[in-house]
């Protein structure tokens, strides 16, 4: 069972103690992380960058409390760490905070009357939130218009039943659509409707279309083939824009509307198909797909100013990144590097920057700045600054061959006292370890914050993580590796990663005889010095390449 997200979504005030820090006996009493530590983490996520570009919204939660708070900060005057200002309701939740284009409002969903979350609005100047929205169902995923009155959010419907004669089992049909609600009070106005859900609207710049997502096919739920709708914003039948038998999802909009980027892959139902990004006129046509030849799953779309560029987040190995690309077609060029996870980004309005949430193996998610030329991250918050302050581990990146002679990486996590120490020295300690997999089995290891890692890690345990093969981020071809052979040899890549597992027979589908003794020596968690674990191999700090 993985704890990881839960944990990696807590909170504690920045310039607080860590109280409940304990020691580990025989590293001279120095601070360790505990369960307790970890639940007074923040998550610092969803920045959105003011249309002025001298402010950045953004959520901080903390982990077992419900404490989503909305905050504001100045992205200019880094050095001088102003101090953020929060948009809060004690024990509810604010979240998805989105700036008007004219920069008078900050919209977002709250929970804070009770009941089902509705949107509100707070003038960037202050003052007390005013709600926007009362529609019965809720509503979320609020995005102004240019005009910075009209927005565009998501309502579900009352419960329809299952909707089919004679079934026994009945499901939840409360489907999403899309309304049109104003700052000044205007009635709302429902612009979709059906048997299907329509999400992730976004504006045409001239105010006049809505883009959005839909799987609008006769049995929605025996497929994942959504596509692009546009739907007038005064209402009227909507228009499919593309046709892609697989999924097609998160437009978003050129600066002169003349195109929508999204992102999208061909084949239905397939979680380790690598996404790829994808151009189309606003008036529809052939896509054009501007990743086809960069083998690794992307997201989450950004143009830049002028259209020329369009930036996106690609996962890369145990990493992800900014890359960008020509939004005519030509090279993908990487913007920021190391080992981290950059989970969400939103571009400075002159194009020169983002503002990033990004962690790496011992550092909680904050905040950053990445300059567009510069691979270089600054920090911009810094909520878990206490946590430097503990023992932690530290981690690194293991690259070894498999059975059958393929590469396979793994993430190995040392405990802070083991990291001291030097590798196949006689005097070296033994430490047990811990062998954690990742789920999926279309996920991966990654260099993102991982709270489990460093509680285990800093109480005395080595974590090996192998990204076997099936995971993503290591091409197309790795991804669709264990498809038939689920724990076949998956699993030796997970044994041959081991010390001890060597000989494994490299086509036995179960782990029978001496592999299942080597199985439950594994669990036992033995291995060998400090720093000498696993077998020899090449080793990655900071730096993953494209290919």
């Amino acid at each position: 069972m993985n704890f990881s997200r839960p944990f990696a979504a807590a909170v504690l005030p920045a310039g607080a103690a860590v109280a409940l820090a304990m020691t580990v006996p025989g590293t001279d009493d120095a601070p360790r992380v505990t369960p307790e530590v970890l639940l007074d983490l923040r998550s610092v996520s969803s920045p959105r960058v003011s249309a002025d570009g001298s402010r950045v919204a953004f959520v901080v939660r903390r982990a077992g409390r419900r404490a989503g708070r909305v905050q504001r900060r100045r992205v200019g005057d880094l050095d001088r760490r102003r101090r953020a200002r929060a948009i809060h309701h004690q024990r509810r939740e604010d979240v998805d905070p989105q700036w008007s284009p004219d920069g008078k409002w900050l919209a977002f969903t709250s929970d804070r009357e009770g009941g089902v979350p509705q949107v509100f609005v707070i003038a960037t100047g202050g003052g007390e939130a005013l709600r926007v929205t009362k529609l019965p169902g809720g509503a979320t995923s609020p995005r102004f218009a240019a005009d910075g009155d009209r927005l565009v959010v998501t309502s579900p419907d009352a419960d329809a039943g299952s909707g089919i004669p004679g079934v026994v089992v009945r499901r939840d049909r409360r489907d999403d659509h899309l309304w049109i609600v104003s700052v000044s009070g205007a009635e709302p106005a429902r612009l979709t409707s059906g048997d299907f859900d329509d999400a992730d609207p976004r504006w045409s710049p001239d105010g006049q279309e809505i883009a959005f997502v839909s799987n609008r096919t006769a049995d929605p739920e025996t497929n994942a083939n959504t596509d692009l709708w546009i739907v007038p914003a005064k209402g009227g039948k909507p228009r499919q824009l593309t046709s892609n038998p697989g999924p097609d999802e998160q437009p978003r909009w050129s600066p002169d509307g003349s195109r929508i980027a999204y992102i999208a892959h061909s084949r239905d139902f397939s979680p380790a198909e690598h996404t790829d990004l994808r151009v189309v006129a606003r008036a529809g046509g052939e896509p054009k797909n501007l990743t086809i030849d960069f083998d690794f799953p992307v997201s989450s779309p950004i143009w830049s100013p002028d259209g020329s560029r369009i930036y996106f987040l690609a996962e890369v190995r145990g990493d992800r990144h900014l890359f960008s690309v020509p939004s005519n077609g030509g090279d993908v060029v990487r913007v920021t590097d190391g080992l981290r996870e950059l989970t969400e980004a939103d571009l400075v309005p002159n194009g020169s920057a983002f503002v990033v949430s990004a962690s790496s193996p011992d550092s909680p998610t904050e905040l950053h700045v990445a300059s567009t030329s510069s691979k270089d991250l600054k920090p911009l918050t810094g909520f878990n600054s206490e946590f430097a302050k503990l023992s932690r581990s530290t981690s690194y990146t293991h690259l070894y061959k498999s059975v059958d002679g393929i590469d396979v990486e793994a993430y190995v996590t040392l405990p802070p006292q083991a990291a001291a120490e030097k590798p196949g020295s006689p005097n070296a300690k033994r430490y047990p370890a811990v062998v954690s997999l990742h789920g999926g089995p279309h996920a991966r290891a990654s260099s993102a914050f991982d709270a489990m890692r460093q509680l285990l890690a800093t109480n005395g345990f080595v974590v090996f993580e192998p990204n076997y093969r099936g995971s993503v981020g290591y091409g197309q071809k790795f991804a669709d590796a264990n498809r038939g052979d689920w724990g076949g040899m998956d699993f030796h890549d997970v044994m041959r990663g081991r010390r001890g597992a060597r000989d494994v027979p490299q086509r036995r589908r179960r782990p029978h005889g001496r592999v299942r003794r080597q199985l439950r020596w594994l669990s036992r968690g033995v291995v060998g010095r400090a720093g000498d674990a696993l077998p020899r191999g090449r080793r990655r700090r900071g730096q993953s390449p494209t290919s």
